[in-house]
Parts: structure tokens; C-alpha cells; sequence
């Protein structure tokens, strides 16, 4: 493959991701969740992960500090997150879900999931299984 079409398949997975994002975004909206594609993202990663750390939740959803540091303000603010500090480490904040949360998480990562599936419904299993292929082989060569 030559280095334009490179660049015009990595310009159409943008595009694709996009236009996932904006159903997923539609979902969201009419199910009236307060939740972007990033917090759903968040959320996810927090609730897998109870008492993970600002660092670690950077390093898992790829998003930098910043990010990570408003989300975690905004999902205070909402009473979906607390912060408690490290039995063994008191410089370490752990991250955990309140009760309402983990029902928001749920709730947003399920529609999140559902969506997905509707897009990809009628897609081949041997093209989402090329894709994977290409998909894991070009995170391993960018996370040199």
C-alpha cells in the first residue's frame, strides 16, 4: 500500500470514529444520560478499576492529565465520583465510584455497547477480524 492510501485509510477511520461518536452522542441524549463519549470512557475505566489513581486512569483511557483532572471535578461536582487517599501512599488519591456512579456508568457504558453493536451489525466476522488485525498491529508499532 502506497503512503497515500496510508493516509486516506487512517483519515477514513477518523471519519468512521466520528460518525460513531455521534450516534453514540444521539443515544446519550435521548436517554437523557450526562454523559459524553469521554466520560462514558471514564466512567468505564473507574468502574473496572476501584481506587485507581489519576495516573493510571491517564494511561488506560489515553487521555493526559488535564483531561483526566476536569472529568474527575465534574463527576465530583455530579456526586458520581469520591477521592480517598491511599492507605500505604497518603500523596496517592484513589479514585471510586459513589452508588449513583456505578449506576450512570452502567447505564451509559450498556447504551454505549448496544450502539456499537447496531453499527457494526451487519458487517462480516472476517472483515471485524481483518480490522482487529490491523487495528492491534498498528497500536503495537505507535506504542514503541
Amino acid at each position: 500500500m502506497n503512503d497515500e492510501k496510508k493516509i486516506e485509510l487512517v483519515k477514513e477511520l477518523a471519519r468512521l470514529m466520528m460518525v460513531t461518536r455521534s450516534q453514540i452522542q444521539q443515544q446519550m441524549k435521548r436517554h437523557d444520560l450526562p454523559c459524553n463519549v469521554e466520560s462514558v470512557r471514564t466512567l468505564d475505566e473507574l468502574l473496572n478499576h476501584p481506587g485507581i489513581n489519576s495516573h493510571q486512569l491517564c494511561q488506560l483511557t489515553g487521555f493526559d492529565k488535564a483531561h483526566i483532572a476536569r472529568k474527575v471535578t465534574e463527576f465530583e461536582q455530579k456526586q458520581l465520583v469520591y477521592r480517598q487517599k491511599d492507605q500505604k501512599d497518603k500523596r496517592i488519591t484513589q479514585l471510586y465510584l459513589t452508588a449513583e456512579g456505578m449506576d450512570v456508568a452502567r447505564c451509559c457504558i450498556t447504551l454505549r455497547n448496544q450502539t456499537v453493536l447496531e453499527l457494526m451489525a451487519g458487517i462480516q466476522p472476517n472483515a471485524l477480524e481483518s480490522l482487529n488485525i490491523f487495528l492491534e498491529s498498528f497500536k503495537a508499532e505507535n506504542q514503541k
